[in-house]
């Protein structure tokens, strides 16, 4: 039915194949996400045969007639995911330097926001990012030269990364990774207590598989970058178990504690270079810091407007402080 039956027909209603008059600006995916691509169909100037009219109310609009007039996602000339020529180079250094894409073998289409900058956004388009499969189950997707785990992030499936905006929306790693064996790299699935003094000495326990307990060199972990000491293992009816404890986390600066409160990811790391890692796991808290000061009043451009209300919102306590007293010592 694919070949002799309709487009628009349950046989075409795969990703990347249909597509239709009312297919977003910002693209899609072609077949097997290995393009960006766009919605390639046309207004002609008479109604299609009956049996090519695929959308209701606009009877001359139609793809390629070689193709029986089917709309079909095309490829951008130069986004394809596996790889650039000379011609579109430039245009994917930018793609990279800015929204962290890549061009590779096991590079391939998604939706992405992500922008290199702390405070501009854009809107969401599709762009080629590198996937590795961990397992059936467990899809990794890499932003410029990191590699996040789609299973961990906050927000399954959504992946932002620290001092960009916007984000990267992870495919189903149940059909993205249908197909791949089990590599044996660490899944935790949960830490337990959540939280501990940044002075250190929590003993925490981490749950999960192929966290390394059978290995002949024990796991490391870390938390918050800063490497958990006494890690043993244990197996619990084929859950594997970690048990560590935390450092201190200190002010690189001071050596002091850390004040506040800063949530961590954890990360475990095998000896064999498989690691696993979840975000904002477990918390440090330490003592609270100092109250915020107020910044200097701006005057570079002399008393303005803004610099006024700004003096008057910080002097009026003490001015009225005084009326009162005045009017106490009149009465």
């Amino acid at each position: 039915s694919f070949v002799t039956g309709s487009c628009a027909g349950d046989a075409w209603d795969v990703e990347g194949y249909f597509c239709d008059a009312s297919a977003p600006a910002t693209g899609g995916c072609t077949v097997g996400r290995v393009s960006v691509g766009y919605c390639s169909y046309s207004t002609y100037s008479s109604s299609l045969p009956p049996q090519f009219q695929y959308f209701a109310g606009m009877p001359n609009v139609g793809g390629n007639a070689a193709e029986d007039f089917c709309p079909i996602w095309s490829s951008y000339s130069n986004y394809q995911c596996r790889y650039y020529d000379d011609a579109s180079e430039a245009f994917a250094n930018g793609k990279a330097t800015y929204r962290g894409e890549s061009r590779c073998e096991n590079c391939r289409c998604s939706l992405s926001s992500l922008y290199n900058s702390a405070r501009q956004e854009v809107q969401p388009a599709y762009g080629c990012y590198e996937e590795r499969c961990l397992s059936g189950t467990r899809l990794q997707m890499r932003v410029g030269e990191t590699w996040y785990d789609c299973n961990s992030q906050p927000q399954p499936g959504i992946i932002r990364v620290t001092g960009w905006t916007g984000y990267l929306t992870c495919p189903p790693a149940s059909i993205a990774c249908s197909e791949a064996a089990d590599l044996g790299w660490p899944l935790i699935e949960s830490i337990s207590p959540p939280a501990g003094p940044a002075a250190g000495g929590t003993a925490f326990t981490i749950t999960g598989s192929s966290l390394g307990a059978n290995d002949t060199t024990l796991p490391t972990v870390s938390v918050c970058g800063v490497a958990a000491t006494n890690v043993h293992t244990s197996n619990a009816s084929g859950i594997q178990i970690l048990l560590a404890t935390t450092s201190p986390f200190l002010n690189a600066e001071t050596g002091a504690e850390r004040t506040g409160t800063t949530a961590c990811s954890v990360r475990v790391s095998r000896s064999n270079g498989r690691y696993g890692e979840t975000s904002l796991a477990f918390s440090y808290v330490g003592p609270p810091g100092p109250p915020p000061s107020q910044p200097p009043i701006d005057l570079e451009n002399g008393w303005t407007a803004d610099a006024i209300l700004s003096m008057g919102l910080r002097i009026w306590p003490y001015v009225l402080t005084v009326i009162i007293g005045l009017l106490t010592l009149h009465w």
